[in-house]
């Protein structure tokens, strides 16, 4: 038999999900784990040395299974929790897959054991042609590109047209499919920008409409903010972490590039431990974008002048008392790059996480760390044992019982 923690059995159901249709819920998930010791504890007593045991143990990753051997492995696999705790668990992963938009809603609704609602892109072969009916209230569903456990969609939100791109990442190397170079170059040509995937071709990302647009050049090449995300997706994917992305574009009506992507997150290490990750990428105009627009631009007055951070973020903390949100909020507010036409963006640092950026506002209780020019991270003023101070960059990783500050610099002008 094959052990694995219930957090990558479910990985694998939703991802099977997506792409055949056919799942488990997480009930059932927690019944077979939670009953499968007793189970063999009976065959071991029926059968005695009739039928032998042999456990392939892949609680460290499909890459290193461990062949063990015998009856006494059973404890082993109890050790997982009883019906309470693995549906605990079952829950938990799943929650985080659903509030990171890394599955569809029928993959959340079999997985907690509702019923589906049928759509075009899961109608049955003898359903072909048929009109799906909905319930009274409820708005057709968006037309769903799938590739695999990939799923795109379109949807119009206000004055914006808004991409999606979700579900989990295929390993580099594992789709033969040749990347179609063609298409790229007509999505690009004559705009400066490049062809830029939602999700990287080596990921399964197809060179389809869906999932290309127009993408500044700097962020999508090696070095870039992009690329350097993807660049952490395969590390994460060769060390035997599964991930599952939700990348959502916002474009402008009448413009011809989008404005920013969310990208939001969930990687499945092999032993069940669970990280949800957000980022926000503005997609600026490069020169290169300039060039070809025949765009000259005068030098604006005191360009490249240092301005100094502290004396803004000291001005904010003497205010009147107010909630860590509307701390960190207001703070991003007063600093340079701030969008207002842009939504704010919040997490926790959760166990296993990691943050970089300016301390921009701290209570009693919690910090907020700036991680962009609209967004922030929280992490308990328990979990910091070194001291930092407003204005300070640190790069925060939290561990299970502290937070480490692994890198500080007390000069930061900007």
């Amino acid at each position: 038999m094959v052990h694995t923690p219930p957090e990558v059995a479910l990985q694998n159901t939703l991802s099977r999900f997506e792409k055949e249709g056919r799942g488990a819920s997480i009930h059932a998930m927690a019944s077979i784990q939670a009953e499968l010791p007793d189970g063999l504890r009976a065959i071991r007593d029926h059968f005695g040395d009739q039928v032998a045991l042999t456990v392939l143990d892949r609680s460290e990753g499909l890459n290193r299974t461990t062949e063990r051997d015998g009856w006494d492995q059973i404890p082993a696999l109890a050790r997982e929790g009883n019906y309470d705790r693995l549906h605990q668990r079952l829950t938990y992963a799943l929650e985080q897959h659903r509030e990171a938009g890394t599955i569809s809603d029928d993959a959340y609704r079999q997985a907690k054991g509702d019923a589906t609602r049928a759509t075009p892109d899961r109608a049955d072969s003898q359903d072909a042609g048929r009109p799906q009916q909905l319930p009274p209230g409820v708005a057709d569903p968006p037309q769903i590109e799938r590739r695999g456990t990939l799923r795109f969609w379109q949807e119009t939100e206000g004055d914006f047209t808004v991409k999606h791109a979700a579900g989990r990442l295929n390993i580099p190397g594992v789709d033969p499919t040749p990347r179609d170079l063609a298409q790229q170059r007509a999505v690009s040509r004559g705009t400066g920008y490049d062809a830029g995937h939602l999700i990287g071709h080596q990921y399964g990302g197809p060179e389809t409409p869906a999932n290309l647009s127009l993408q500044n050049h700097l962020q999508n090449q090696g070095g870039g903010t992009y690329y350097n995300l993807e660049s952490h997706f395969a590390e994460a994917l060769a060390a035997d972490t599964a991930v599952s992305v939700h990348v959502r574009e916002m474009t402008k009506a009448n413009d011809p590039a989008y404005l920013y992507r969310h990208v939001a997150w969930v990687e499945t290490q092999s032993n069940g431990t669970m990280t949800r990750e957000a980022t926000l990428f503005m997609n600026p105009e490069s020169e290169r974008v300039r060039i070809a627009q025949g765009v000259v631009l005068t030098p604006p007055p005191n360009a490249g002048q240092i301005i100094d951070l502290r004396p803004f973020l000291e001005a904010r903390a003497a205010l009147e008392p107010q909630t860590i949100e509307g701390k960190a909020e207001a703070a991003l507010q007063a600093l340079p790059g701030y969008r207002a036409d842009l939504p704010m963006d919040s997490r926790a640092i959760e166990v296993g996480g990691r943050a970089q950026g300016a301390l921009i506002a701290q209570d009693d209780r919690q910090l907020a760390i700036a991680t962009g020019p609209n967004s922030y991270a929280l992490i308990d003023r328990e979990q910091i044992k070194q001291p930092i101070q407003l204005g300070d960059q640190v790069k925060i990783e939290r561990g299970e019982s502290r937070a480490y500050v692994s890198k500080l610099d007390r000069g930061l002008e900007r």
